[in-house]
């Protein structure tokens, strides 16, 4: 299952703010897979396991009412998730100055080696 944001009635862009986006966005997509999982159940499919995005952990909760287990997946890598806490937090500058990024627990990066909003962008927002 795939969510397109294109196709929603709203998305982003009509929501007050981050938080009652990612609010609304977990319920009606947690009450769609759960509609899935149902309907496939109805119609005698089995499902062993989903994979889902470890930023959606919520469909691992829709998936375990149904007994169907989980492995999560993350699209980017650790260095990339790691990046994104820290400039979230103030705590690495964006848009990125510095010819390298040095950050806890992580090899030195060159600018460029990072997503290239963070140094193209005025802020995290």
């Amino acid at each position: 299952m795939f969510f397109n944001q294109a196709e929603d009635d709203g998305g982003f862009a009509l929501a007050e703010n981050d938080e009652v986006y990612l609010r609304t966005f977990k319920a009606v997509g947690s009450q769609t897979l759960t509609e899935l999982f149902k309907k496939l159940k109805d119609s005698g499919v089995s499902i062993d396991a989903i994979i889902y995005d470890g930023f959606l952990p919520w469909a691992l909760d829709a998936a375990k009412q149904f007994g169907v287990l989980g492995a999560v997946f993350f699209t980017q890598s650790c260095a990339v998730n790691s990046l994104y806490y820290y400039a979230k937090r103030g705590k690495l500058p964006v848009p990125l100055l510095e010819p390298t990024v040095s950050l806890p627990g992580s090899p030195l990066l060159k600018a460029s080696e990072t997503p290239s909003f963070l140094w193209f962008i005025s802020s995290l927002d």
